[in-house]
């Protein structure tokens, strides 16, 4: 279900856009010529970019994949971004300002230029994002001609949560103050002949986009806290832009002076200081978020049995085995049974399922059947191509449900405690990390992202005996005991605790005794 609420992003961008160069009109007088000098550049730029998308980036990618992973890929095309960003921005800027003899301009007339710039960008993209989000809800269909993975990355986007309405225009805000300090520094840079202004804009540009790629790769966009904490950074920049334009203001009529220079020199200083904080403040975090590494399950040794503990009450268990291979849609497959059965004052509830799933632990099918009661619910999902087809039989009626799903999403069923067994089975742990899990449960809202912590190591009594483990904390507050070899021994909520309960993992293997 697309939120129309993401329509209010695209018309707080426009606004964003177009208020401050209506308001710089109406207060200075400045021409207009002079915001559409800003703009032009702007659309010759983002031309330039849009070619090298089409033709060097992609060979570059791909060659850097070959030879880097992670963090690496993300600094190297970070620096590529953001010197192309630089270069085409500030260097296109600087020479239309000299053909154009914009060395003439004064703070107002630089000012404009730059709001011409910045505003241009937010305007459209405030269009584009309005009519794509219009056009969607108009028409919902239309998604389905989309090429699966375009469909499923496309979906991903329009299921965020609402709070992620302001964040494009706050960055849109912020955006425009940077590029309208930066203008200003290729203004002054041609009006006093100093090139140290124009390296400043350049440098302050390639920070500006350099540093994306590592945040988009440090911070998952799709959370609340991930999105946020990446708008902080362009906030920041825009606040040095801000504060940097009153600074600026006052060299404006001020031709060879020393002190420009120094004022040049302390602007690259400021620079240089806010990329190393940046920098440092994520390297130096001791939990660095990043996507589960899968690994190859032994099926073999995969079973469990594990209670549900009320108030210091049994209140019921869950029992799961491996059933052994089977072929779906051409895809080998493993078949994992579990039982579930739950009983309190208020309920009871039984629910019995069947997964199917690659070696890694990725779902090809479902079948669960919950009896809560005395009502009988059955849900049966199907993935591939990027989609998950969800069937769910309820009161002798059966609905379907089409969504994207990411390809690296695991399947979690609310209370299927040998889901969360394989997905932890399945990834490669290190102590001290920060992992995002994504997952889609048919019975708790469609796909959802999850920021596992590794927030401590501790020795836990599982049956009389003691074993290291390692402590997930969820956002929830949730925690996950699990062995370095990714035996789940228990999981703490608050509401009640699910504790292994058929003897002790051998150790290295997912074995019980």
């Amino acid at each position: 279900m697309i939120d129309p609420l993401f329509a209010l992003s695209g018309i707080g961008m426009m606004l964003v856009g177009l208020v401050p160069v209506l308001w710089w009109r109406y207060r200075t007088l400045v021409p207009w010529r002079d915001f559409w000098y800003g703009a032009g550049i702007w659309a010759v730029a983002i031309s330039a970019k849009l070619v090298l998308d089409l033709s060097i980036t992609p060979v570059l990618v791909s060659w850097l994949s070959g030879i880097y992973t992670g963090m690496g890929i993300a600094i190297l095309m970070g620096a590529y971004v953001g010197l192309r960003t630089g270069f085409l921005e500030s260097g296109l800027a600087y020479l239309v300002a000299i053909k154009k003899k914009l060395m003439k301009y004064d703070f107002q007339q630089a000012v404009a230029f730059g709001l011409g710039f910045g505003g241009s960008e937010a305007f459209l993209l405030g269009l584009l994002s309005f009519i794509n989000i219009a056009v969607l809800l108009a028409f919902p269909p239309i998604i389905d001609l989309l090429p699966p993975a375009d469909r499923a990355a496309l979906l991903s986007q329009l299921t965020r949560p609402s709070l992620l309405v302001l964040a494009p225009i706050i960055e849109r805000a912020f955006t425009i103050l940077i590029h309208v300090f930066c203008a200003v520094l290729v203004i002054l840079a041609v009006k006093t002949r100093r090139f140290g202004y124009f390296i400043a804009s350049l440098a302050f540009k390639t920070l500006a986009d350099g540093m994306l790629p590592l945040l988009t790769m440090t911070f998952d966009s799709r959370t609340v806290a991930g999105a946020y904490s990446i708008e902080a950074f362009v906030v920041a920049l825009g606040a040095v832009g801000a504060a940097g334009l009153l600074l600026l203001r006052g060299r404006f009529g001020e031709r060879r002076k020393r002190r420009t220079g120094k004022a040049a020199s302390a602007l690259m200083v400021v620079i240089v200081t806010l990329a190393i904080i940046s920098f440092s403040a994520i390297s130096a975090q001791r939990n660095v978020a990043s996507p589960i590494v899968r690994r190859t399950i032994n099926f073999d040794d995969f079973e469990g049995r594990y209670k549900f503990i009320l108030n210091g009450s049994m209140i019921g268990h869950s029992e799961f085995e491996y059933m052994g291979k089977s072929i779906h849609a051409g895809i080998d497959t493993y078949m994992i049974s579990e039982d579930v059965n739950l009983s309190s004052p208020d309920y009871d509830m039984s629910v019995s399922g069947v997964l199917h799933v690659t070696l890694d632990a990725r779902p090809v099918l479902f079948n669960m059947t919950i009896r809560k009661n005395g009502d009988l619910k059955n849900v049966l999902c199907e993935f591939g191509d990027g989609m998950v087809t969800e069937r769910i039989t309820e009161n002798n009626e059966t609905r379907a449900v089409r969504s994207g799903v990411h390809p690296d999403s695991f399947l979690v069923a609310n209370n299927m405690i040998s889901h969360w067994a394989l997905m932890f089975r399945a990834a490669k742990l290190e102590p001290q990390n920060t992992y995002i899990a994504r997952i889609y449960s048919p019975n708790m809202g469609g796909e959802l992202v999850r920021s596992l912590e590794i927030s401590d190591v501790r020795l836990v009594s599982i049956n009389g005996h003691e074993y290291e483990a390692y402590v997930f904390e969820e956002e929830t507050g949730n925690l996950n005991y699990v062995t370095p070899e990714g035996v789940l021994l228990k999981i703490e909520n608050h509401i009640l605790d699910i504790v292994l309960s058929n003897g002790q993992p051998r150790s290295g293997t997912g074995l019980f005794r």
